[in-house]
Formats: C-alpha cells, structure tokens, sequence
C-alpha cells in the first residue's frame, strides 16, 4: 500500500463516519424534507467542479462520503416505514 492510499483511508473513515451519524439524523429529525435529492444535486455539483479542476483523488473521496449519506438516509427512511407499519398493526389490533 502505498503513502497515498494509507492517507486517503486515515481521512476517509472519519470523513464517512461522520458523513453517515449527520444524514441519519437529519433524515430523523426532518422526515419530510427529502435529503437524499439535497444530497444527490450537491453530489453532482461538486463532482462537475472537481472533474473540471482533474481533481480525481478529492473526487473519490466525495464520492465514498456522499455514499455512506445515501446508506444512512436510506436506513433511517427504512426504519420510519417499518416503524409506521408496526405501529399501524398495533392500532388494528386494539
């Protein structure tokens, strides 16, 4: 492994890990507000500005950090559907 790969990991994992812990709970405090469109449009912008400056290695980077917020806002979008079922079937049963 090279010096490179060595740094991009020591900042990827922090930069995704804190990445995932705000998008979930954005996603949780704000369900109405869809996060994942937000996320997608400033994904895109930013990767034209990148790949316009041949900044392919900060490229990467986002790109791995924009994915853990897609994971986490799907999960929690997950979980609040699952949620909303349970509590739907708790009611019919009352």
């Amino acid at each position: 492994m090279s010096s490179i790969e060595f740094v991009l990991m020591l900042y990827l994992i922090p930069l995704c890990l804190v990445a995932f812990l705000v998008s979930a709970a954005l996603q949780y405090l704000f369900p109405r507000v869809k996060l994942y469109l937000i996320v997608l449009g400033s994904y895109i912008l930013i990767s034209l500005y990148l790949w316009y400056r041949s900044w392919i290695v900060d490229w990467a980077l986002l790109s791995f950090v924009t994915g853990s917020s897609m994971i986490a806002i799907a999960l929690v979008m997950l979980y609040m559907k699952v949620y909303r079922m349970a509590e739907k079937k708790a009611n019919e049963m009352n």
